[in-house]
């Protein structure tokens, strides 16, 4: 059912304004929108209490000790929902999703080296359930939140460890909070958050999900392409709807995600990426449940 239109201006306003400044305060976010500071407050409640909204900070890769990143589909020979429950705890998965297309779940992972990855994908075509398995590794990211940003390189402390895993749950956590989290003062937890994000550590990002009120849809894009994948996908990167762009490695040359508001939304966004001239074949799933998103290692 959609919503009404005056709710849908308000989260509208309410992403733009969040979008612009992630951490800032009800009552800026109130002058910003227009909106009542009440109802700007009980909205965005509701929102990340949904799971159609998250506010948290993402770190940057440059700072992880896993810089293998590969997408696995995966399809099943029986009813998925138990195969979901083991893959959820797979320590190494970043994302996990029931999909609809031409596999049945897709799995996003990280790891350390490519001998890992041999051995993650043989441990999981040994799982009751799984008849078999694609892969593809990630070569570039092209777009992302945070993956293709510039990063300066600075020394982390536990203390900033803890901060950054803090603001991976909540990225609007309070100075007061961070400080309790980390054994600082409220100043000096903002001194070392600005210090972070201004290095380009971690970076706080929002992003809107389709949980209880289905604002978005997700669906991702594996792209076959006529020539190199920078020039290809130059065009595409910039539409608002997508969200990362990536060239692979294994049976498409790229994978580009996206989000849209709706079925209609998403169809019009691929038929402008499949009536791009170096598009050669785009097959396409679309992302029903996710059973776990890592959000504070999100690309």
């Amino acid at each position: 059912m959609p919503m009404p239109d005056s709710q849908a201006r308000l989260d509208e306003a309410l992403v733009a304004a969040l979008r612009d400044e992630p951490r800032a305060t009800v009552l800026a976010l109130a002058r910003r929108t227009g909106f009542p500071r009440a109802v700007i407050a009980a909205r965005l409640r509701q929102l990340q209490e949904s799971g159609d909204l998250h506010v948290v900070a993402a770190r940057h890769p440059a700072y992880d000790d896993r810089p293998v990143i590969a997408a696995i589909a995966i399809t099943a020979d029986s009813p998925i929902d138990p195969l979901l429950e083991r893959l959820r705890a797979v320590e190494e998965a970043v994302l996990v999703s029931a999909v609809i297309g031409a596999f049945d779940i897709t799995m996003e992972v990280r790891l350390r080296t490519h001998d890992e990855l041999a051995r993650l994908t043989a441990r999981i075509r040994a799982i009751p359930g799984v008849a078999s398995l694609s892969t593809l590794l990630y070569a570039r990211v092209l777009k992302s939140y945070v993956h293709h940003l510039p990063v300066q390189r600075i020394e982390l402390d536990e203390r900033d460890g803890r901060l950054i895993r803090a603001l991976g749950r909540d990225g609007r956590m309070s100075w007061q909070e961070l400080a309790v989290e980390a054994g600082l003062s409220p100043s000096a937890a903002r001194t070392r958050v600005h210090r972070i994000l201004d290095a380009g550590a971690a970076r706080i990002v929002v992003m809107e999900r389709g949980g209880r009120f289905g604002r978005v849809l997700g669906v991702t894009a594996g792209l076959n392409l006529a020539e190199e994948a920078d020039a290809a996908l130059q065009g595409i990167r910039e539409a608002p709807e997508v969200e990362f762009v990536v060239s692979t490695i294994g049976r498409f040359d790229a994978i580009v995600h996206l989000k849209a508001r709706g079925a209609e939304g998403a169809h019009a966004c691929l038929e402008r990426i499949r009536a791009h001239p170096r598009i050669a074949r785009a097959e396409t799933w679309t992302h029903l449940v996710p059973v776990k998103e890592q959000f504070s290692e999100i690309l």
